[in-house]
């Protein structure tokens, strides 16, 4: 298991989700297993080798601006149900682009 390359997927690196995907990620390193963490936004967070994410200006003003824009073609329907809707209509190059830098054997 320690030739395994791991990365992680996180929007951001508060909540449950983020905390609980670090403690697996730290683990995973203590392990000696090859891991990283993608955050989306970066706020409060560190950039390091293996916490990874938007590094230029612009592309985190796009990392903060894109769950909004995500959402926009949904205000055409003023009729729709209330709730949380997620089209994932961007692209995702900055993510696609590190997936294929990095290589994972498991994305988590």
């Amino acid at each position: 298991m320690l030739g395994m390359k791991v990365l992680h997927l996180n929007a951001t690196l508060t909540g449950g989700a983020a905390q609980a995907a670090l403690r697996l990620h730290y683990a995973l390193l203590k392990k000696g297993v090859d891991s990283y963490v993608w955050l989306q936004d970066l706020q409060g967070g560190v950039l390091s080798d293996r916490i990874l994410g938007p590094r230029t200006r612009l592309a985190k003003a796009l990392s903060l601006m894109r769950p909004y824009l995500d959402k926009a073609p949904v205000l055409l329907y003023p009729k729709r149900k209330k709730g949380t809707f997620n089209l994932g209509w961007l692209p995702f190059s900055p993510v696609l682009s590190m997936i294929k830098k990095i290589n994972p054997d498991i994305m988590h």
